[in-house]
């Protein structure tokens, strides 16, 4: 019997470690994920026209997931994302964007999920 409990409170404690650890790798990429975004609008705002940003700008708010496979539409809309600060300046307006993006059938599968964060 204390065998048992024993063994039942290391996997209790395997269980809360490894969540923690899944805590911390989340942090850890959401603030890489920052750093890169304001290294991103701080770089293309020193180098790139306001002719060139307001052209990408449009070209992200009108970008479709369409024939791309979906590696291609996160890659395309976290490029695009830095020259409209604008449309994506709170996690739930990426989110957003981000869903209307997709193609029909897989807005129709994770809309009812109510996703709220891009990352």
């Amino acid at each position: 019997m204390a065998r048992n409990q024993w063994r039942a409170m290391q996997e209790t404690v395997a269980g809360l470690t490894q969540a923690l650890e899944n805590v911390v790798q989340a942090g850890n990429q959401a603030a890489a994920a920052r750093n890169k975004a304001g290294f991103l609008e701080m770089f293309c705002g020193k180098y790139f026209s306001e002719r060139v940003k307001e052209k990408k700008a449009a070209e992200f708010a009108a970008l479709k997931q369409k024939g791309m496979f979906m590696a291609e539409y996160e890659a395309q809309f976290a490029r695009l994302a830095v020259y409209a600060p604008h449309l994506v300046g709170k996690e739930r307006l990426k989110a957003n964007r981000f869903m209307d993006g997709l193609r029909p059938m897989f807005i129709e599968k994770l809309g009812p999920h109510n996703i709220q964060t891009y990352t």
